[in-house]
């Protein structure tokens, strides 16, 4: 959000005033940004799982060129240079390492496994929530946590940076690239957009779903 507030509205975005202590760990503006997508996400929440199907959908499909997109802009905007991620040997056992990449796997989506139970319950048949999940999650983590660290070992090396999120690269572009006007002011905004689409759905089914199963008057 704080990206596309600063691609649409410029100096009127970023020459905000800070009034928040830095010890919070929030600027005036980042709290703009928060309290906007804040907004956006609220709605959301009065449908039930079943009503939002489309639009987990819809974020499926949006994210993919997004992803792909800031991937091959790192790519060819460094010439390739990842530095040494490929450089390093293994020296110990690899069997621990490939429990170590299963582990950091399964650890990115632990609440949801979690609150399996709440989510699961809303699949038409016994196995519909095991198969989807078996089959397209080692692709998706596997894929998406490749190309993360591909295009931010990238930027770090070629540009003396230390990024491993997409809302700091998105900001860093900007900020190397302030003087080009139009080209960027349409490429941020349509990465940045389908991350902060994508965000939504996490939040939905990671927290006020299984919160909202288990949080009912029955329980006050």
């Amino acid at each position: 959000m704080a990206n596309i507030l600063r691609c649409i509205f410029g100096h009127a975005y970023t020459d905000i005033p800070n009034h928040i202590p830095a010890s919070v760990g929030i600027t005036t503006q980042g709290m703009l940004a928060f309290f906007l997508f804040w907004l956006v996400h609220f709605p959301f929440c009065a449908f039930r799982p079943y009503q939002l199907r489309g639009f987990f959908w819809f974020k499926s499909i949006i994210v993919l060129p997004a992803v792909w997109g800031l991937f091959i802009f790192c790519m060819v905007n460094t010439k390739g240079n990842i530095g040494s991620v490929y450089a390093s040997k293994i020296t110990s056992s690899k069997g621990w390492f490939i429990m170590y990449a299963i582990n950091s796997g399964m650890g990115n989506t632990a609440t949801l496994i979690t609150n399996q139970p709440d989510i699961a319950r809303w699949s038409k048949t016994e196995s519909g929530a095991q198969w989807s999940q078996l089959m397209t999650q080692p692709l998706s983590v596997t894929l998406s946590a490749s190309l993360g660290i591909l295009a931010t070992a990238a930027i770090n090396n070629t540009w003396g940076l230390d990024l491993w999120n997409p809302w700091d690269l998105l900001g860093a572009i900007l900020d190397r690239y302030v003087c080009i006007t139009g080209f960027l002011e349409l490429f941020v905004p349509f990465l940045a957009y389908p991350f902060l689409i994508s965000c939504t759905p996490d939040k939905l089914h990671g927290a006020h779903f299984t919160h909202s199963t288990h949080f009912t008057p029955k329980t006050l």
